[in-house]
């Protein structure tokens, strides 16, 4: 969902579910008793316009079922993330 406040500025949200069963193909690695592992995301971003460059910044949320994910200390696991980005977009 987008929402754009002015011809410059706009903010978005967007969800994601992802979710594999017996195992599935390997991606997220670690199963429950049964084989299943299942990642909820929620993404809010902005959009700046900057003449030609867009800013991107965006701030996102993960939620496992299992400890997929690094900890902080990169030695063990644990079941949520939170990531933070900026991208850049140029148009010719």
């Amino acid at each position: 969902m987008q929402y754009s406040l002015n011809d410059s500025f706009g903010l978005g949200t967007r969800g994601e579910y992802f979710k594999e069963f017996n195992s599935g193909a390997g991606a997220l690695g670690v199963y429950d008793a049964d084989g299943d592992a299942g990642v909820f995301a929620l993404t809010v971003s902005g959009n700046i316009a900057i003449g030609n460059l867009m800013l991107i910044p965006e701030i996102r949320l993960d939620s496992a079922n299992q400890d997929i994910f690094l900890n902080k200390d990169i030695v063990g696991t644990q079941d949520s993330l939170a990531s933070v980005l900026l991208a850049a977009v140029y148009k010719f």
